[in-house]
């Protein structure tokens, strides 16, 4: 997926290196969408979603397995529940 992520529970936050991308009180969700570009190319990505407005994309891959894997902990670390989109 890419960049490292540490979720936190302790401080209750989601971390990239130094930066804090939200606190688990921000986060309404746990994202997980396909998206296909025009050539039928599929690929998923897993994002914090925290308003209408406001997402925080975690990473992308090609790999249905990997996406629903880190969505699914990140779920169980934050409380908050997956809400999948295809």
């Amino acid at each position: 997926m890419g960049r490292e992520i540490i979720a936190n529970k302790r401080y209750r936050t989601i971390k990239s290196g130094d930066r804090v991308l939200a606190l688990f009180d921000q986060i309404q969700s746990i994202e997980v969408a396909r998206e296909a570009d025009d050539e039928g190319q599929e690929t998923w990505r897993v994002s914090l979603y925290i308003s209408w407005l406001s997402r925080v994309q975690i990473g992308r891959t090609t790999d249905a397995t990997e996406v629903s894997i880190v969505g699914a902990r990140l779920s169980t670390i934050t409380g908050k529940k997956v809400v999948a989109h295809r």
